[in-house]
């Protein structure tokens, strides 16, 4: 257990470390994410996953792909298709649509 604590510990450090750095670059927080999980799991074996970290990764994974995708909703975009006709026509079956004349 001690030792999946200090593996999600280096994660996290040098994760924010790495964000720091991205930042000032002008680089995406999410990529020095994934670049910092990268170095340190398969390219220089830092960290070890075992079940217990494998467990709480994948839990991660869910969480960051919800954060990135709620980033990127254009919700103004979102309710003017709302108000527009297109949403009006998309409920209808497609066999409606294309049905002979």
């Amino acid at each position: 257990m001690e030792h999946t604590l200090l593996s999600l510990a280096l994660l996290l450090i040098v994760a924010k470390l790495m964000e720091g750095l991205a930042l000032r670059l002008h680089q995406s927080a999410v990529a020095a994410y994934v670049i910092t999980g990268i170095l340190l799991g398969p390219v220089f074996h830092v960290v070890e996953a075992d079940s217990e970290l494998s467990l709480f990764l994948s839990v991660g994974i869910i969480f960051l792909f919800f954060l990135i995708g709620a980033d990127e909703i254009d919700v103004a975009g979102f309710f003017a298709t709302l108000r527009g006709r297109f949403f009006l026509a998309s409920p209808l079956p497609s066999s409606y649509l294309w049905a002979p004349l």
